[in-house]
This record gives structure tokens, C-alpha cells and sequence, in this order.
């Protein structure tokens, strides 16, 4: 084992090179700490594919016990197995998914904290990851924080711009066929950013007023060229809105719970009957794409048999922070896919994964 666990980089990288399926990369980084290393070293060539999303279980509390709690489970839904990680990067840490096989650290001593609210300060760490070298210098980061204030960041700058809205707060942000879009409380706003100005955002669609309510969260999501925004609709004693008797949840320990999904898309009206050019009408059907909603970034892929996917399903996690410190231990208890045929819900990840600060999320 010794001979092979000194291979030298060559080799390895030509192993690497016939390796297309993410198992058995996730293999190879397993055998031994030397090729987990090594795979390191290349991982800026040779990139995880992207077959299927997996789900980063919360941290395991190992307080008491002699294991380490650097470890981190990965949940893969296309065989239903787990494989454990070494990342002591995230340990004690607020991670939010993005996409493109990157997460967002938010750095800090979080383990004291059972509600979490983001700032720019604390959002400020980002700033000094060193993987940020591989990405475009023009590369722009857009997030919300506080209760939902819009700003971004460019790469290797040390402060935050806020995006200049005059609306309110917004419950998401996305960037879409050349611009960003906000989803507002009744309205849509879209905004370009250019260059060194301080970027702006203006109306363009109202929002179904009769989807909107206190218990909803709203998450603006591109699908197949088109820009969906979709609602996630609650039951629970924190909403004084009880869920059905056919419900069999114990609101003791869930004061929260998700019922259904309402989906609309984004189009041109034909007429420009007042300020807006734009309109949201009904999704009755996502085809063949399926959703993933949580914390972080929202993203749609195509249903096959290879990455374990539904297709017309929304797969969604617990991102109900602000009711964390209101369960019995911590957030986590609200996943599973959602079915939008017939309304039907079923977990993905059937075991117990709970945190306060840093719930399950896709990695993608």
C-alpha cells in the first residue's frame, strides 16, 4: 500500500484523466490522504462532473467524544449512500450553496448563535478565499443580507456595494441573461452593473398578489432558459396556521412545516398596459426539469436515470432560520421532494441531520 500511496503526480494524473463519473472520484480522494492531496493539487484541472447534486449534511456534534468533527457528510441521491469529506474549512461555520462545486463560508463563532442573521461584516471573509484566483477577475458576487438587502461584491475589492432599490427588502437575487433580479414584496426589479457605477434596479413585473402572504418564501430560480419564481407555502403554530389532521407532525418539536409549491414564469406581455413590460403567469409543469431550493443559490436540472433526479419535482431544505431557536434542536426537520403532478411530498434524505446555524444544503 506504501508503493502506491507515494504514486507519483504524473500517474495519478493520468487516472485522474479517465475518470468521468463523480463516484469514483469521490473514491479516489477516499483511498488515502496522500491521493486526497493530489487530487488537490489538480482539482483546478480536473473538476468533480456535474451528474447530480449531492445534499451536505449539518455538522455532527461530537462534543464529549474523541472524533473529530471535521468530517462532513455528503448524501448522494442518485444511490442513496453517504460519503464522508475532510474539510476542516467549514468546521463551526455558516455555509450557503452557490453552485458551479462552490459553497459560501461565512467565518465566525456561530456555535453560540440558535438565530442567525447575515451582515456585510460577517459576509466580509469571503473576500480572502484563495480558490477565487481561479475565477474570472471580472467575476461578480451578488447575495442579500440582514433581512434582505441587495449588494454585491467584485473580486479582490474589500467592501460592499449596496445595490441602490428604494423598495423594501427582497426575499432573492439572480443574475439572468445579463442582469440581476430582485424579487421584491408585490414586485420583480431587474438592474444591470456597469463597471464602476453604483448599480441601480427598477420595477418591471408585478408578483401574483394572490400568492403572497406571511407564509410563503419566495426563490427566483432559471430553468431552462426561463426565469421562475417559486413560492413555498407554510403550515405551523409560528404562522397561527395549523396544518390538516392528515399531517401527522408533532408541532412541539416542528413549529414549521412546508405544505405545497406554487411555480410562475416570467414573460413579455404583449401590450404595455402600464409601467411594467413584463408579467408572471402559472407553471403547471417543470417537464422534465427538476428544482433545488434552500439556502443559498436556487438551480434546475434535467431529470435522468444516471443522476437520481424527478423530473417535475422541487427538491427543497430547511431554510427557515429564523425559527431554528423554536425546534427542539435546531433547524433541518423540513425537507423532502415535493411533487408538482399531484401535490405529493417524500423525503429525500430519511435520517436526522439538525443544526442551529448550518442546516443540510445542496452542493452542486
Amino acid at each position: 500500500m506504501d508503493v502506491w500511496a507515494n504514486i507519483p503526480i504524473d500517474p495519478f494524473s493520468d487516472i485522474c484523466e479517465r475518470l468521468v463519473c463523480v463516484k469514483d472520484q469521490i473514491v479516489l480522494t477516499a483511498v488515502c490522504k496522500s491521493w486526497h492531496l493530489l487530487f488537490n493539487q489538480l482539482f483546478g484541472k480536473y473538476q468533480f462532473s456535474i451528474d447530480t447534486p449531492r445534499l451536505i449534511l449539518a455538522e455532527e456534534d461530537k462534543r464529549g467524544s474523541s472524533s473529530s468533527t471535521d468530517m462532513r457528510k455528503f448524501f448522494d441521491l442518485s444511490n442513496g449512500k453517504l460519503f464522508d469529506f475532510y474539510l476542516p474549512e467549514i468546521r463551526n461555520k455558516k455555509c450557503l450553496s452557490v453552485g458551479f462545486g462552490c459553497a459560501l463560508i461565512l467565518s465566525g463563532k456561530l456555535m453560540s448563535f440558535k438565530t442567525f442573521f447575515f451582515s456585510k461584516r460577517l459576509l466580509q471573509p469571503i473576500l480572502g478565499i484563495q480558490n477565487f484566483k481561479d475565477f474570472d477577475p471580472n467575476c461578480v458576487i451578488i447575495v442579500t443580507y440582514g433581512i434582505g438587502f441587495p449588494a454585491i461584491v467584485k473580486i479582490g475589492l474589500k467592501a460592499w456595494i449596496d445595490i441602490d432599490m428604494k423598495y423594501g427588502w427582497y426575499s432573492d437575487i439572480i443574475y439572468y441573461k445579463n442582469q440581476f433580479y430582485a424579487g421584491g414584496q408585490h414586485q420583480l426589479f431587474a438592474g444591470t452593473i456597469d463597471g464602476n457605477q453604483a448599480p441601480f434596479a427598477t420595477p418591471i413585473a408585478h408578483t401574483p398578489r394572490n400568492l403572497v402572504n406571511i407564509h410563503t418564501q419566495k426563490y427566483l430560480v432559471e430553468s431552462v432558459g426561463e426565469l421562475l419564481l417559486v413560492y413555498r407555502n407554510f403550515v405551523g403554530n409560528v404562522y397561527n396556521n395549523l396544518p390538516p389532521d392528515s399531517l401527522e407532525i408533532s408541532l412541539a418539536e416542528i413549529p414549521y412545516w412546508t405544505m405545497s409549491f406554487d411555480v410562475v414564469k416570467l414573460i413579455k406581455k404583449n401590450e404595455n398596459d402600464d409601467e411594467h413590460g413584463y408579467e408572471f403567469v402559472k407553471v403547471e409543469t417543470l417537464g422534465n426539469q427538476a428544482l433545488f431550493v434552500g439556502d443559498g443559490a436556487s438551480f434546475s436540472l434535467p431529470a435522468t436515470s444516471l443522476n437520481g433526479c424527478r423530473p417535475d419535482c422541487i427538491y427543497f431544505t430547511d431554510d427557515s432560520q429564523d425559527f431554528y431557536s423554536l425546534t427542539k434542536n435546531g433547524g433541518g426537520y423540513d425537507m423532502g421532494i415535493y411533487n408538482l403532478r399531484d401535490g405529493s411530498i417524500e423525503q429525500h434524505y430519511k435520517g436526522e441531520s439538525l443544526s442551529y446555524f448550518s442546516t443540510p444544503l445542496w452542493y452542486l
